[in-house]
């Protein structure tokens, strides 16, 4: 009898791992000739849109549109007013000055008299944190520089947080703060440049600064020189001596040797113009014509 093989015919194995292999071949010569497209940019794919940022206003263009007439705070006493200069309104960020003084040099007697300027117009706000508003202190600098008008438009409170000074800036126009020193014990971080003057717009600070009797600035003084006008007080034995003069004010064109404003007179000093004379020269004397005779 004829013995069936069950082994499976070699040619059929041969010929299927044959077509397996060149499978695989055509397989990595597709994968090579894709990337090959890819490299050349046959088929690479679509670059996604940018869209680019809108152009910026060229200062031409700023200049073209700006207002022709730029508001200021009206300072209602002629001769604070000389003082300080023409005080810009701005519509971005705020104007901010700064006072600093001695113990006893009459800071916060001048910053009563510039309440009572700015209250003529204006709705101001004081941050007494030195002096509390319900002590006799402060009510006897009140009646002796504020007069009826500026009581009507002031509005003082002993300030404990930065909520409630934030609360008191918007809801005022001009906004006095004595001192900056207590305003970093209230929160340490606390500056001018970023709490005040760019974080507001529009407004006009008055900020005083305590110096120890060496010079030294009380709470850092790198905030004292952020402002746009920096005020200090000259003091004297004699309080009545004591006076304001600025070490930079950008808003007076005077020159800053001529702007000495006196705390007790309320009033600008007359100062001298400088002499622009040599100082040896003199002017000549007149000499008498003698007539005599000789002998």
């Amino acid at each position: 009898k004829a013995v069936q093989s069950t082994q499976e015919p070699v040619a059929t194995l041969q010929d299927e791992g044959i077509e397996t292999l060149s499978e695989g071949k055509d397989t990595k010569k597709s994968l090579s000739r894709k990337k090959k497209d890819e490299n050349f940019g046959l088929n690479a794919p679509e670059a996604p849109e940018i869209s680019l940022p809108a152009p910026r206003q060229t200062l031409a263009q700023q200049l073209a549109t700006r207002p022709e007439v730029r508001e200021s705070f009206l300072v209602a006493d002629e001769q604070m007013s000389l003082f300080l200069g023409s005080l810009e309104k701005k519509t971005k960020d705020s104007l901010v000055i700064t006072l600093t003084g001695k113990q006893g040099s009459g800071k916060t007697r001048f910053a009563f008299q510039f309440m009572n300027a700015l209250a003529q117009r204006y709705r101001v706000g004081h941050a007494s944190i030195e002096e509390h508003p319900e002590s006799v202190l402060y009510e006897e600098k009140a009646y002796q520089y504020l007069n009826d008008t500026a009581l009507e438009h002031i509005t003082a409170q002993d300030v404990r947080s930065l909520e409630e000074l934030d609360t008191m800036i918007r809801s005022n126009e001009v906004i006095v703060i004595d001192s900056f020193q207590k305003m970093r014990e209230l929160a340490p971080h606390f500056e001018i440049d970023k709490d005040l003057r760019k974080k507001y717009d529009g407004k006009l600070f008055l900020v005083i600064f305590q110096q120890t009797a060496d010079g030294k600035m009380r709470g850092g003084s790198k905030s004292q020189f952020d402002g746009d006008i920096i005020l200090f007080t000259e003091t004297f034995p004699d309080y009545r001596e004591n006076y304001v003069y600025p070490d930079k004010n950008r808003y007076n064109k005077r020159p800053a040797t001529e702007l000495q404003y006196s705390i007790y007179e309320k009033r600008m000093l007359a100062t001298a113009p400088e002499d622009s004379s040599l100082p040896d020269q003199q002017e000549p004397t007149e000499i008498e014509e003698l007539n005599f005779d000789v002998l």
